[in-house]
């Protein structure tokens, strides 16, 4: 049920991104005076079409998987006018590029409009970072909160994720300004080689900046079926007490797990209010930085300490300026990453 949601949304989400590109190239040809015969969403047989009074159809075919913009071109007969030929350079590379520019213009309404609505945004407080990386070697401490990487204002993790891409490779010290008992600090990262050793996704881990978990009680929201909690005899709504006599909450479970592919543990359930010893048998799966161990299930929603995160909504002023900003950053940072990609300076790894 899971996996059909997923795809339902991806086809839903992949269904949006092309109808608003081919709506660029739609806009802009009929701008220019190009005649389009049909404006699809969805590739194969036509399900349902519209003929408009400019002679263009309307149509949703059967494949959800792309669709396209049919303009006149030049294999009409020669009394028709409007082929995208005729056009000078100019305005057939103002079409072509069109669509890109709507996907653009999408992502910047968006953005808007979540900024403008609000969303929950995690406080970017460390927990204890691992020996021998660059924030345990800096001296950061757990509890420690990130205000600026690099003099650039950090307000979640989705900030210093995008601080720390832009600092992938460079050989100077990065500055970041932690609070820390009342106190501001700035301690200075050592980047150089880190994106060398591990996939970009593993960024912010391989420097230490973990985020620091709040203690939020394991109780179980989904056991997926023909996993170890299933073959154990987990239920939705169980709460796991311990492990091997350890008290735990949500985020020393998904620690303990991780590290202990294919090894039998022995949880402590409370179930209705009984204390119950289950044994339990992990798998294990591949990861990029290795084995890891699994257990098949997924913890309840909400129940987060009100100081972990704030709720940020902007004016609809700000929120523009803040969408151009948040998309421009982005793109930038793509084309930085594949540029450093072709010189050489960082290895991804492509799994």
């Amino acid at each position: 049920m899971n996996m059909l949601t997923s795809l339902f949304a991806f086809l839903l989400l992949l269904g949006v991104l092309i109808t608003f590109h081919e709506y660029g190239h739609f806009c802009v040809a009929r701008y220019f005076g190009v005649h389009v015969r049909r404006f699809s969403i969805g590739m194969g047989p036509v399900i349902c079409r519209y003929v408009d009074r400019h002679g263009t159809e309307f149509a949703i075919s059967a494949i959800p998987l792309g669709g396209y913009v049919h303009f006149l071109d030049e294999a009409a007969p020669n009394n028709l006018k409007g082929t995208l030929e005729q056009q000078p350079l100019r305005n057939r590379a103002a079409i072509v590029l069109a669509g890109p520019a709507f996907n653009f213009i999408l992502a910047i309404l968006v953005y808007w409009a979540i900024f403008i609505y609000g969303i929950p945004e995690f406080i970017p407080k460390l927990d204890t970072p691992r020996p021998n990386t660059p924030a345990y070697q800096a001296g950061l401490h757990k509890g420690d909160e990130i205000v600026a990487i690099d003099h650039t204002p950090v307000h979640n993790w989705s900030d210093a994720r995008v601080a720390m891409l832009d600092r992938i490779a460079d050989p100077s010290l990065c500055p970041v300004v932690v609070k820390r008992a009342g106190e501001t600090l700035t301690v200075n990262l050592s980047l150089s080689g880190v994106a060398n050793q591990e996939s970009a996704e593993f960024l912010l881990d391989e420097i230490g900046l973990t985020a620091l978990q709040p203690n939020i009680p394991a109780k179980l929201s989904t056991i997926y079926e023909d996993t170890p909690a299933d073959r154990a005899g987990l239920q939705t709504g169980d709460i796991i007490r311990a492990v091997d006599g350890q008290p735990v909450h949500w985020a020393d479970l998904v620690r303990i797990i991780h590290d202990n592919p294919n090894k039998t543990l022995a949880l402590t359930v409370e179930r209705k209010k009984q204390q119950l010893t289950i044994p339990i048998t992990l798998a294990q799966k591949e990861k990029p930085e290795g084995p890891v161990g699994s257990m098949g299930v997924a913890v309840a929603k909400g129940g987060y300490p009100k100081d972990s995160y704030r709720h940020v909504s902007l004016r609809p002023d700000k929120a523009f300026t803040s969408a151009v900003t948040q998309v421009a950053t982005y793109a930038r940072l793509t084309l930085e990453v594949i540029g450093k990609m072709v010189i050489g300076a960082i290895l991804l790894l492509v799994m």
